[in-house]
């Protein structure tokens, strides 16, 4: 029988109500469950501990040495026989790919996650195309965590259809008031960057979110007279270059670049409406969030899982892929005045994300998966 000892694998450190509820789900269920990075200790890892599950990190000095890789191999493979690890759950590209080749020396299951879909097919490095294949070739078991990574596997990479699970990511979304500071802390940020609709765009600072696309939208309803300001919230290489864009357009007063934050739910819960306009995205856990806290959202269409749950004008706004510049501007036209219709298309975005990712549904499918 395999044993209940359940892994989670990954390279952050940061919080994470996704990954925190699968932990949590296993655990409820009676695995005995371990959390291992990657990387060093940090916020998550304090989370789980607290919460019963065994959390380490890996203290091997990062550097892109194969004797870097090696030696994370060679860990992971002791550790999962220490632990007698039954099931690995491995999350993000790095982690993928040393649990891809760790398997072949432990007993353990190993079901390699796959959160991107296009994102390193139009952006990566050479290196990051190389490990993708390396990881699709050597995986026993990758979940797509939605349609559109499944298609990207299959169509685009030529990974074996059979070796490919379809599984939503799960969360336990009343955890997301944890991240609050206080249940007033919303208010203070709706009164710092006070005006008549306060847009937050959250998103790791790289290219392919398009953070310079919304700009360029606010800029134009600046000039057109409408009281609107951007909260860009996350951190990443386009830092310089984004900051650069905002100081030549000349709008520092109405759009800013906040870094990091922590508690993005108090930004959520202020904010009038969430927009995210990337080309490529797997399953965005910030609209997750934001639907969570009743708040529309502008996405693009046929980008991620977007359009198997968000119908346009109903749960959500999707826009064109190719082009939403005009259409973002023109839909903050048409609904700069009527709070009352986005806060329902709010509402109606809750109940769709209640429907599809919720933990106790999701964590049901990977333990159907694991006992095959």
């Amino acid at each position: 029988m395999q044993p209940k000892n359940i892994l989670f694998f990954t390279c952050f450190n940061e919080r994470s109500i996704h990954m925190e509820s699968s932990a949590m789900y296993f655990k409820n269920r009676g695995y005995r469950v371990f959390f291992l990075t990657t990387c060093q200790w940090g916020s998550i890892h304090e989370e789980l501990k607290a919460k019963g599950v065994r959390a380490d990190e890996i203290k091997i000095s990062k550097s892109f040495s194969l004797i870097y890789y090696i030696k994370m191999i060679l860990f992971l493979i002791r550790y999962s026989k220490k632990n007698n690890i039954g099931v690995i759950h491995s999350h993000l590209q790095v982690p993928n790919l040393v649990s891809s080749i760790s398997r072949f020396f432990i007993k353990a299951k190993v079901f390699n996650v796959r959160h991107n879909s296009d994102v390193i097919e139009l952006g990566g490095s050479s290196k990051e195309k190389v490990i993708e294949k390396v990881i699709n070739r050597l995986s026993d078991h990758i979940i797509a965590i939605s349609d559109k990574v499944k298609t990207q596997l299959i169509d685009k990479e030529g990974v074996n259809s059979k070796k490919i699970y379809r599984i939503n990511n799960g969360y336990r979304f009343s955890d997301y008031e944890n991240l609050s500071i206080n249940e007033n802390e919303y208010l203070k940020i709706k009164a710092k960057y006070h005006c008549r609709l306060l847009i937050v765009s959250p998103g790791r600072l790289i290219k392919t979110k398009r953070h310079e696309i919304t700009i360029k939208g606010i800029k134009e309803l600046q000039l057109k007279g409408y009281d609107a300001q951007l909260l860009i919230l996350g951190e990443g290489p386009e830092h310089k270059s984004i900051e650069t864009f905002i100081k030549q357009t000349g709008i520092e007063e109405w759009v800013h670049l906040l870094g990091y934050i922590p508690n993005i739910s108090d930004y959520l819960k202020a904010s009038d409406i969430v927009v995210l306009l990337s080309e490529s995205e797997a399953s965005s856990n910030i609209v997750k969030e934001a639907g969570y806290f009743e708040k529309p959202v502008i996405v693009c269409e046929n980008v991620g899982d977007f359009s198997d749950y968000i119908v346009n004008g109903q749960n959500g706004f999707l826009l064109s892929k190719e082009d939403p510049l005009s259409e973002f501007i023109k839909l903050i036209e048409s609904v700069y005045t009527n709070k009352e219709l986005l806060k329902g298309i709010g509402a109606k975005l809750k109940n769709s994300i209640l429907a599809e990712f919720d933990i106790e549904l999701v964590g049901k499918q990977y333990e159907e998966l694991q006992n095959k």
